[in-house]
C-alpha cells in the first residue's frame, strides 16, 4: 500500500515492484536506481529495521510515506498496519532516535521520491513569475489556479497530476504566473458530434468531444480541405485539430 501512495504522488506507477518486506525497502529502492535520504523527505518513504537483522526472523520493520515536515523534529506521516488494508495518519516526533517508533526497532533512512528531491520543510516559498508553491492541508488545485491566475489543468499539465482531484499537503507545484497564462491561447471544440485529434501525418489519435478546451501551439498544416493546428489537448495530447472546429 505504502508503495502505491509513493507512485501516486509521482502521478503514474512508475515503481510496481517497490514492495517487499518493510525494512528490506532500502535496498529494493537502490536495486530501482532511488536515492536514499539519511532524514525524513517529503513524499519519501521511511523505513525501520526490526531486530538485529534484515531477515524477517525477528520481525519484518516498518514503513511509513512522509506526508508533511512541520519541523526538524516533526513529521506527519501515511502509514498501515502488518497486513492491513487501509491508512492512518501519525505526527511523529524525533524525540527517541527512531521517530516515535517503539523498542526494537532502527531508523534506516528514507527513499527520496524523485518527483519532489530532498525537500525536508514544507515551509512556503516565495513566487515571483514562475515559481514553486507547497500545498497546505485543505488546498484544492483549483483553490491554487485562482489564487495565482491560472487554471486547474495549467497546473495539472505543468506538474504532471493525472487527477487534478488529488494532491498532498507537502507536495511542490510549479506554478506560472497570471503573467505567462495570460499569453496562452485557448480554445474549444465545436463540433457537434465531436472532433478528431491527429498526428503529424494526419493519423487519427483519439476524438474529442464539443466543449473540450484545447492550447493553441503553433501553426499545422493543409489536409482534407482544412486547416490544422497544432494543439494540446486537457489530458495533455497533443496534435492537430482542424481550425474551421475551433473557437
Amino acid at each position: 500500500m505504502l508503495a502505491g501512495r509513493f507512485n501516486e504522488i509521482i502521478g503514474s506507477m512508475k515503481y510496481p515492484t517497490l514492495y517487499c518486506n518493510a525494512e528490506n525497502f532500502i535496498e529494493k529502492a537502490k536495486n530501482l536506481g532511488l536515492e536514499i535520504s539519511n532524514t525524513p523527505v517529503l513524499g519519501g518513504i521511511m523505513v525501520w529495521q526490526k531486530g538485529a537483522t534484515l531477515s524477517n526472523e525477528d520481525g519484518a520493520g516498518h514503513v511509513a510515506v512522509v506526508e508533511r515536515i512541520d519541523s526538524s523534529n516533526q513529521i506527519y506521516t501515511s502509514e498501515s498496519a502488518h497486513g492491513g488494508s487501509a491508512f492512518y495518519n501519525v505526527l511523529r516526533t524525533n524525540n527517541n532516535g527512531r521517530w516515535g517508533i517503539g523498542a526494537g526497532y532502527t531508523f534506516r533512512g528514507c527513499i527520496v521520491n524523485p518527483a519532489i528531491g530532498k525537500v525536508t520543510t514544507t515551509e512556503q516559498i516565495p513566487i515571483t513569475g514562475e515559481g514553486t508553491y507547497i500545498v497546505k492541508t485543505g488546498d484544492t488545485l483549483s483553490g491554487i489556479a485562482q489564487k495565482y491566475g491560472t487554471t486547474y489543468q495549467e497546473l495539472a499539465r505543468i506538474n504532471n497530476i493525472s487527477n487534478p482531484n488529488i494532491i498532498y499537503p507537502g507536495q511542490v507545484l510549479k506554478i506560472k504566473s497570471a503573467d505567462s497564462v495570460n499569453n496562452v491561447v485557448k480554445y474549444k471544440v465545436n463540433a457537434n458530434s465531436g472532433l478528431w485529434l491527429l498526428d503529424a501525418n494526419g493519423k487519427k489519435i483519439k476524438a474529442y468531444v464539443k466543449g473540450t478546451e484545447v492550447e493553441y501551439l503553433g501553426e499545422g498544416y493543409t489536409k482534407y480541405g482544412y486547416i490544422y493546428l497544432k494543439v494540446r489537448v486537457c489530458d495533455n495530447n497533443v496534435g492537430y485539430m482542424a481550425k474551421a472546429y475551433l473557437i
